[in-house]
C-alpha cells in the first residue's frame, strides 16, 4: 500500500469541502431562481436551513409548482450531485486522522461513531475526489440546463 502524507489528506479534505459547497451554491441557486424572491431573502431562508434533505424538499416543492416534469428532473439531478458531494465529505471531514502500528500505513481514518479505522491511501482518496469532483461537474451542468430553461443568467447566485 502507498503512504500518504499529513499534508496531502488535509489539502484533499479542503477540495472535498469545497467541492460540497459549489455543489450546494447550484442547489441554493435554482431554489433563488425557483422561488422568484430577492437574493438577499433567498440567502436567508436557505443557508439558514442547516439539513440538506430539508433544503432538497424545499427546491424539488418549488419545481413542483411550476408543474414541469423536465425542470423537476433537473432539480432531482442538482440534489443527486449534491448529495454524492456531500457523501464523499463527511466521509473525511467527519472522521479523525490517525495514526497506528496496526497497519502498514503512517495514516489511518478513525470514525468514532462507527468504531472503525481505515488505512488511507492514494486509491482511497482518488476514488473520493474523482467522485466528488464528477458530482460537482453533474451539478453545474444540470444547473446551466436549468438556467436556460428558466431563461435566467447561468451564473450562479451568490
Amino acid at each position: 500500500m502507498d503512504k500518504i502524507s499529513q499534508e496531502d489528506y488535509l489539502i484533499l479534505v479542503g477540495k472535498l469541502v469545497q467541492g460540497a459547497a459549489i455543489a450546494d451554491l447550484y442547489l441554493f441557486s435554482a431554489f433563488y431562481r425557483l422561488s422568484k424572491t430577492d437574493l438577499d431573502i433567498a440567502r436567508k431562508i436557505y443557508f439558514a436551513i442547516d439539513s440538506l434533505n430539508f433544503r432538497t424538499n424545499i427546491v424539488r416543492a418549488l419545481a413542483d409548482m411550476r408543474d414541469d416534469t423536465e425542470i423537476r428532473k433537473l432539480v432531482d439531478e442538482i440534489a443527486k450531485a449534491v448529495q454524492v458531494a456531500q457523501s464523499q465529505r463527511n466521509r473525511l471531514a467527519h472522521a479523525l486522522l490517525g495514526k497506528t502500528e496496526l497497519t502498514n500505513q503512517d495514516l489511518v481514518k478513525i470514525n468514532p461513531r462507527q468504531n472503525t479505522t481505515e488505512p488511507i491511501t492514494s486509491g482511497f482518496l482518488k476514488s473520493l475526489s474523482t467522485e466528488s469532483f464528477d458530482a460537482v461537474l453533474r451539478a453545474k451542468e444540470q444547473w446551466e440546463i436549468l438556467a436556460k430553461k428558466l431563461e435566467v443568467p447561468p451564473e450562479t447566485a451568490l
